[in-house]
């Protein structure tokens, strides 16, 4: 379904990229396009707004409507909408992520993106609002409305197989930022609203990343390294590796966290240095890919090294949001970086009888030292009604069991309609 979307994506791009021959065909020459969301979602167990728990039915509907110029000496602008609603009552019980969670479900809309760019051959460099895919700085859009940025980024493709990628980040909308989704905010308040650090002033802090890239899935082997610099917070480097043999895909990543020695004296002197942010996450994968009978395996495992005085319990501490987390074995609910102090193994099956059918079934175990387990089932199927027309289903079962051998259990169902 990835490599679906991607092609439609292409497609799109192809289009765009025709020349304005004049400046004045630069807007008459523009496209409109856009995209309609519906998700209905269920939950056997919710914690609902005012503090109580229980079932949940969750209708949003909503989406983006975008206006690009065409291309003229290789600059263009892009503006996109975004909004989402509530279909119903029950907001104290609906599931936030689809909606402002920072507002009590509050329905919102936004101008996400509007940024100019300029483009040459496959780099380009832009500047203003828009979506951004990178391993722990991302758009994560599989909702409503995704995370969204404020800065300037560029990509660079100096030589065949090599990429090379920078950004500066000053401010973040969407379902993740941890404030009010419908606005950018300063990244540096979205920090300080953090419980952990509510008494840490950070100014006006921004991330600063840079990454570079060799391959893709297609070459026998390739290759990913990014820094990223949250200022007077941490630095986080992150890695990953892949190497294609035939039907046999193998990989490996790592992540480390390292606070920054501003925070580390401010914690140190406040005595609360339980908040520490050094830690350390790796991972392995291995995947069969049986392309005649259409089906593909895979099992992965990641860790994530519990350290004394380590904020999250030695998880990754992504304050700017937007990470759309890269560990192998993340689900659609459970994640390694969320838990903390982990150790996570996950199996899957995937079986794409066509170019418009994709079926997954995935098992995922977290546990940590202390007794606490949490295991996720999930099921999804995806499948391209028409070439712009695609329905997304998922049913989840999550059972956590904590450190009293106490079990809890909810049951997700979600089904998408893009």
């Amino acid at each position: 379904m990835k490599h679906l979307l991607l092609s439609m994506c292409a497609v799109t791009a192809l289009i765009a990229n025709e020349e304005a021959e004049s400046v004045s065909e630069i807007f008459t020459k523009s496209r409109i396009s856009g995209e309609l969301r519906a998700i209905t979602q269920t939950n056997s167990k919710l914690n609902y707004i005012n503090g109580a728990n229980g079932s949940s039915r969750t209708n949003v509907l909503g989406g983006k409507v975008e206006l690009a110029t065409r291309t003229y000496k290789g600059f263009e602008a892009v503006v996109t909408a975004y909004g989402t609603a509530k279909a119903g009552s029950g907001r104290n019980e609906t599931d936030g992520d689809y909606l402002n969670n920072g507002k009590e479900n509050s329905n919102y809309a936004l101008l996400g993106q509007a940024f100019l760019r300029y483009s040459n051959k496959d780099s380009f460099i832009q500047a203003g609002r828009f979506e951004l895919d990178t391993p722990l700085m991302n758009s994560d859009d599989i909702r409503i409305v995704p995370n969204l940025f404020q800065g300037v980024y560029g990509v660079l493709s100096p030589i065949e197989n090599i990429t090379l990628q920078a950004g500066y980040i000053s401010r973040m909308a969407g379902w993740e930022n941890g404030g009010d989704n419908s606005k950018f905010q300063n990244i540096g308040a979205l920090i300080d609203g953090m419980s952990v650090l509510d008494t840490y002033l950070v100014g006006k802090s921004s991330v600063s990343f840079a990454g570079i890239s060799y391959g893709n899935e297609e070459t026998p082997f390739a290759l990913r390294i990014f820094d990223y610099m949250t200022k007077n917070v941490m630095n986080q480097v992150y890695a990953d590796m892949a190497v294609n043999a035939g039907f046999i895909n193998l990989q490996g990543q790592y992540l480390r966290s390292i606070g920054d020695d501003k925070l580390k004296d401010y914690l140190n002197t406040n005595a609360i240095a339980d908040t520490m942010i050094d830690s350390t996450v790796w991972g392995a994968s291995a995947a069969v890919a049986l392309e005649e009978a259409n089906l593909g395996f895979s099992v992965a495992y990641n860790e994530s090294k519990k350290k004394t005085n380590t904020l999250n319990g030695g998880g990754t501490a992504d304050f700017f949001g937007g990470a759309n987390d890269p560990f192998f074995t993340s689900m659609d609910v459970l994640t390694a970086h969320e838990l903390g102090g982990v150790k996570a193994y996950k199996g899957e099956i995937t079986f794409d009888p066509s170019d418009t059918l994709a079926v997954a079934l995935a098992h995922a175990v977290f546990k940590k030292d202390d007794g606490f387990k949490n295991r996720e089932t999930d099921l999804s199927v995806a499948y391209s009604v028409r070439e712009n027309i695609i329905l997304e289903g998922m049913v989840s079962k999550v059972i956590e069991t904590d450190d009293l051998g106490n079990e809890t259990t909810n049951n997700r169902t979600r089904l998408a309609v893009r």
